[in-house]
């Protein structure tokens, strides 16, 4: 659930987005397609010790974003989380052509940054 409910994507977009990528209803319970429903132990043997995360303030998966970081940081997976403040879900990839396309490239340009550290230190 987000912040604030009535910034979200419509429930139009999220429907159409889960029925496009995941037309197969028991195939949404599948953990590729929610981390969250992955075993602990699924989780610490498939993901890398150093993670970057971002999270988006009025995205409704604010919340199970968190509880990810949480607890993948309770797994003691190193976790670098951010969230990108006052945008929804998808908040980037908006065909508006008057979107803050600098805000962007700054979010993308220190994403790049931080997977360049940890490639570094791996």
């Amino acid at each position: 659930m987000s912040v604030i409910p009535g910034k979200t994507m419509p429930s139009f977009f999220t429907t159409l987005f889960d029925e496009s990528y995941l037309p197969n209803h028991t195939e949404r319970s599948s953990p590729f397609a929610s981390p969250e429903r992955a075993t602990d132990e699924m989780l610490a043997a498939r993901l890398p010790h150093d993670i970057f995360l971002y999270t988006c303030e009025w995205d409704m998966l604010l919340q199970e974003g968190q509880r990810f970081v949480r607890r993948l940081e309770d797994m003691g997976k190193k976790v670098r989380a951010m969230m990108v403040e006052k945008v929804p879900h998808a908040w980037d990839k908006s065909p508006n052509p008057f979107r803050d396309q600098g805000k962007i490239n700054v979010f993308y340009k220190a994403a790049c940054g931080e997977m360049k550290a940890i490639f570094d230190h791996s």
